[in-house]
């Protein structure tokens, strides 16, 4: 074996490594989803409680929907968001991997995919480390469950600000997308194919989060599995192209060591 046709089997498994990373997603169970509607249980308690005082079981209910019911949508909510954030971080070095490999057969990207590929690669993920934060607005509302006025508000304001976050990581993702799809045109267009699928956006915006706030959480949790769903359409789409250009990259691989041997 030649010392190119090392290097690009070497380039080859180990962008088969990442690959096997980004294509390996699970999609959410559903018990996590189903479960989070207790935080809709805990909200309408809130308001019942606001006209008419509840007795003592009620009373214990209430604030077990309202621990278990946040805790776990919240849970839901950091579970989507590192999925997006695993999907850009671990893509960046795909694409990465992907561009050494067309170097190294001279089929390099033009000097416009450079810079989309910089750009790219400099997306940035959603900063997670601050969102457990977030837990001590609905854990406050528990504490002051005995004035419903100013628990219902603390509520409205954790499922105004989990929409409005989400809302920020996908401006990142879609932007993620917008860089995808014009360096993957211009990889298909250098190894001769334009058969790929286009990625698609999904957008999020203001009537999200006040379908959010209006059906008490309702609307989120859906809008949670949608975003879930939507991850693994991508994926699958990014199984089927990276299957299509390794077909046509080691047909190009071939012609290339074919050339060389003359």
């Amino acid at each position: 074996m030649s010392d190119l046709e090392t290097r690009i089997s070497d380039l080859m498994r180990a962008c088969d490594i990442i690959a096997k990373r980004l294509h390996g997603f699970k999609r959410m169970p559903g018990l996590l989803i189903y479960s989070s509607s207790l935080i809709v249980v805990y909200a309408l308690l809130l308001i019942i409680s606001y006209f008419t005082r509840l007795n003592e079981l009620i009373y214990l209910i209430e604030l077990l929907m309202g621990l278990f019911g946040s805790t776990i949508i919240f849970i839901l909510h950091m579970v989507i968001l590192r999925k997006l954030n695993n999907h850009v971080e671990v893509s960046k070095y795909l694409h990465s991997h992907i561009e050494d490999m067309l170097k190294i057969i001279n089929l390099e990207l033009s000097v416009e995919s450079y810079n989309y590929l910089a750009k790219f690669l400099a997306v940035e993920k959603a900063p997670l480390e601050y969102m457990p934060v977030l837990l001590v607005i609905p854990y406050l509302s528990l504490l002051t469950v005995e004035n419903p006025l100013f628990s219902i508000l603390l509520i409205i304001l954790f499922l105004v600000a989990l929409p409005s976050l989400l809302f920020f990581q996908m401006e990142l993702f879609n932007r993620h997308v917008v860089y995808e799809n014009k360096i993957i045109r211009e990889v298909f267009s250098r190894i001769g194919n334009n058969e790929y699928d286009p990625y698609e956006p999904f957008i999020v915006g203001l009537k999200d989060v006040l379908l959010s706030i209006i059906t008490l959480g309702i609307y989120l949790i859906a809008l949670y599995a949608k975003v879930d769903a939507y991850l693994d359409n991508h994926i699958v789409k990014h199984r089927r192209n990276y299957r299509l250009f390794k077909i046509n990259y080691i047909k190009k691989s071939k012609e290339l060591l074919g050339f060389t041997q003359l």
